[in-house]
């Protein structure tokens, strides 16, 4: 088993999260904010058997873009000089994959809680 972490705009999550529905792929969708942008992501975490990990990786790839947009470098005292617009490529971020040693599924149906 698998745990894939897929990091994407926003504008591609909800677009992703009907892809794994639809592959019947479970997964759980983070707000999370990115450092170099200091944008807004979101932020898949995906369990998956090893067999299924391709299968993961190309809806991904097929329903997270990669766009390019404009962004201002922040101004260092130090040199004076204004700050120019740089053009940046976003989306699309590699996605990491760890191997699991072991899992454990919480079920709590017919339970009551303090039970």
């Amino acid at each position: 088993m698998k745990m894939i972490i897929a990091i994407v705009q926003p504008k591609d999550s909800n677009r992703l999260r009907d892809a794994f529905n639809d592959a019947k792929i479970g997964a759980t969708k983070l707000s999370s904010t990115g450092g170099f942008l200091r944008e807004g992501n979101t932020t898949f975490l995906i369990g998956v058997a090893d067999d299924r990990v391709d299968d993961v990786l190309e809806i991904i790839k097929k329903n997270a873009e990669s766009r390019e947009q404009y962004m201002t470098p922040p101004t260092h005292m130090d040199n004076g000089a204004g700050a120019m617009p740089i053009n940046v490529q976003v989306g699309a971020r590699p996605s990491l994959s760890y191997r699991l040693s072991s899992s454990y599924t919480s079920r709590t149906e017919g339970r009551e809680h303090g039970a």
